[in-house]
This record gives structure tokens, sequence and C-alpha cells, in this order.
């Protein structure tokens, strides 16, 4: 999870440095700003769906739970970089409030990694039921 943050982090900073560039004004920056954190947090929720469990798990029982836990990851992620602009200028409150909301995405990450491990070890037993 810690690289794919970093690979997040350059990909934004790629995306606003090519708004800069004359020629490739929005859609390159938007193109890289959009679906490369989604593509790289759901491939990191994959492999971890996919070679934490004790018992192998096939590749189609663990797309759905990643893409899931990669959308709420972005969409966490993007609250609090909302969050961190609005609430700046609350001062200690907002530092505290920033906190809590820190910690409040922390645990929606969790359950919805632990949701998506549920959600795999569902359709690998509905797959074996069918065979």
């Amino acid at each position: 999870l810690v690289v794919g943050i970093g690979l997040v982090a350059v990909f934004q900073w790629l995306s606003a440095w090519a708004r800069h560039l004359p020629v490739l004004n929005v859609a390159p920056a938007w193109l890289l700003a959009l679906p490369a954190p989604l593509i790289i947090v759901t491939l990191t929720f994959a492999l971890l769906l996919k070679f934490l469990p004790p018992t192998p798990l096939p590749w189609r029982h663990v797309w759905l739970a990643a893409v899931l836990c990669g959308a709420v990851w972005v969409i966490g992620a993007e609250i609090l970089v909302l969050y961190g602009t609005f609430g700046s200028g609350l001062g200690a409150y907002g530092a505290l409030g920033g906190v809590l909301v820190i910690m409040l995405w922390m645990n929606v990450v969790s359950q919805m990694l632990f949701f998506g491990a549920e959600l795999c070890k569902v359709s690998a037993s509905r797959d074996t039921r069918r065979i």
C-alpha cells in the first residue's frame, strides 16, 4: 500500500506538471490524474486479496472486491484532500478534525478491505458449490 501511495503521488505530480505544458494542456493531465490512481490502487488491493488469504484464490474471485476497495480508497483520498483544502483555516479545531477525519478514513478503508475479503470468500465458496 505504501508503494501504491507513492505511485499515486507521482502520477498526481505528473498530472500537475503536464498542465503547464503548452501543447498538452488539460486532457493528458486529467487522463493521468483520475484513472492512474484508481488502476494502481485496484491492482494493489487485488494483489493483497489474492496472496494474503491462506487458501489460493483464482483471479476471477478477486477483481470485484479489488475494484470496490480501490474505488473507496480513491473517493476517501479525494475527501481527505477536500477537507485539507477547506478545513485548513480552522486553527486547532481544524487540526483535531483532520486527525479525526484520517482516523475515520482508515476505519472505512479497513472495513472495505474486510468486506472485500468476505466478498472473495463468498464468491469462491459459491463457485465450488456449483462444481
